[in-house]
């Protein structure tokens, strides 16, 4: 029998929200005690499917719920809120990306989850990704070198969306979308403080008023850049490039869902080729939250704190404001 020593709740069951549910039951150490959905038909469901006490009301779920942490698992605006009251209610908390709307809410939750003497954590599921943690070891091993530049770009195709995602009142966009794990990804992967953010954002199909398409260019304290790209009119494009002083890495899909990483270095004056492949559609890579909740338990049994730090989510809030100011400025933009 599994242990469920550590007890989750989690808000919200839509889409992520139900795997959020789904993964937690998977992971060794870890249970599920409640659940919170305010459509009857969907809360219904959960009952059957998972066998906890399912609540319409979340502040009854905060009232009478004994969990471990808390999982905000709605639309990206009701974030800020919702983990504002189960922080002053004494839970810890695992947010959904994007944690908030700004880098300034973001600090006042860790002020909040500090206050209360609790942690507060977000599902940056890049960071949890095949190819992320093989371009990081390659990176660490110095086999390309120094990393002077690193793109990553979103999967294209004409492809409108008609959801909340399109709308600014609901926190919708490309950029709190595909941004917010594309600037987190290079951030993860260079181990770098951005100082200076230029940064394009463009609606180009989809009938809302938020943006659909973005380029996003950081400079790091030690001169690398990094670019984040995500766009409505090109269909797959290379995912990776990334530049280092004694080779480089390019990462394509090859065709969905298969990714594709080549590594080009010099050994003993010669040029060398390596690559390896990551299946997505293969079981152990559908889900990156299943290694996340993996890596949680761990810490949280070890005593230590969650794996993605609220200090490195805010650093990447940090890139994602200074865009839309750049963008809207139409120039560069520091980051203090």
């Amino acid at each position: 029998m599994m242990n469920t020593s550590i007890k989750a709740a989690v808000a919200g069951l839509g889409r992520i929200g139900w795997r959020h549910a789904s993964d937690i039951c998977k992971t060794e150490g870890l249970g599920l005690s409640a659940l919170c959905e305010p459509n009857a038909e969907l809360a219904e469901k959960a009952k059957t499917e998972f066998k906890v006490p399912v609540y319409q009301s979340y502040e009854k779920m905060l009232e009478e719920s004994e969990a471990d942490f808390v999982v905000i698992a709605t639309p990206s605006h009701m974030h800020f809120e919702m983990a504002s009251k189960a922080l002053e209610k004494g839970f810890n908390v695992m947010v959904e990306k994007p944690i908030s709307p700004s880098a300034e809410e973001a600090k006042k939750l860790k002020s909040l989850a500090e206050k209360a003497k609790r942690w507060i954590s977000v599902n940056q599921s890049f960071r949890y990704r095949p190819d992320v943690a093989y371009i990081k070891d390659i990176i660490k091993s110095g086999l390309i070198g120094e990393i002077f530049q690193i793109h990553i770009y979103a999967p294209g195709g004409f492809t409108e969306r008609t959801d909340w995602q399109i709308w600014r009142k609901f926190d919708g966009g490309a950029l709190s979308n595909w941004g917010v794990h594309l600037v987190d990804a290079i951030l993860f992967i260079t181990e770098q403080e951005p100082v200076d953010v230029f940064a394009k954002l463009d609606r180009i199909l989809d009938k809302g008023d938020a943006e659909d398409s973005f380029k996003v260019i950081v400079k790091m304290d030690n001169g690398c850049t990094g670019e984040a790209e995500a766009a409505k009119s090109f269909f797959n494009k290379t995912h990776w490039h990334i530049c280092g002083t004694k080779g480089s890495i390019i990462g394509e899909f090859d065709p969905l869902p298969v990714m594709k990483i080549r590594v080009q270095y010099v050994a003993d004056g010669k040029p060398e080729t390596k690559t390896e492949s990551f299946d997505f559609s293969q079981q152990q890579y559908t889900s990156q939250l299943l290694p996340h909740y993996a890596a949680l338990v761990k810490n949280l049994n070890n005593g230590n704190i969650p794996p993605v730090t609220i200090d490195s989510v805010i650093r990447t809030m940090s890139v994602l404001d200074a865009a839309r100011e750049s963008s809207a400025k139409g120039q560069s933009v520091r980051i203090i």
